[in-house]
């Protein structure tokens, strides 16, 4: 059986669907999407891909004496201690046996706090301005305006 994409027909569907007040319509950004985005020199990307924020949050977390000891524990069991999707699955699967005491060397107390943490500066980085210029972020959102407001074109022209 051969099974293949057809574009087109995907199209008419979404026109259809965006003709249609009462179909809810949904979009998946996915990470490359603050590639699309341009920046002055220096600043691009807009929200960095996962070995950029890995690095970022290992530099943060670097003089953090529980992160450098959950660090040395990945190594140990020979994951990717420079990947932070690693690092978090790798807490968040400690924390399962640590439920009142001690895995690896670290409580769950410990634990949580470093989940919380590890987050905390992936948000930190990852929360960011738009720039003032049109970006395809800036498109998606006047789609969005449009299908929800049909008088939307109007005022946007004044």
């Amino acid at each position: 059986m051969e099974v293949s994409h057809n574009p087109i027909r995907h199209l008419k569907y979404l026109r259809q669907s965006l003709s249609q007040n009462s179909t809810p319509i949904s979009c998946f950004l996915s990470a490359g999407c603050p590639l699309s985005v341009e920046m002055e020199d220096g600043k691009w990307p807009l929200v960095p891909d996962v070995k950029n924020l890995s690095i970022y949050v290992n530099s943060e977390l670097a003089t953090n004496a529980i992160y450098t000891k959950l660090l040395d524990e990945l190594k140990k069991a020979e994951k990717d201690h420079e990947n932070v999707e690693n690092v978090l699955s790798f807490i968040r699967g400690l924390l399962e046996v640590a439920k009142g005491g001690m895995v690896r060397g670290l409580t769950e107390d410990d634990l949580i706090s470093l989940d919380e943490l590890v987050c905390k500066k992936i948000g930190e980085k990852i929360d960011v301005q738009l720039p003032e210029s049109e970006t395809p972020y800036h498109n998606l959102l006047i789609v969005r305006v449009l299908h929800e407001d049909m008088d939307a074109p109007r005022r946007l022209m004044d």
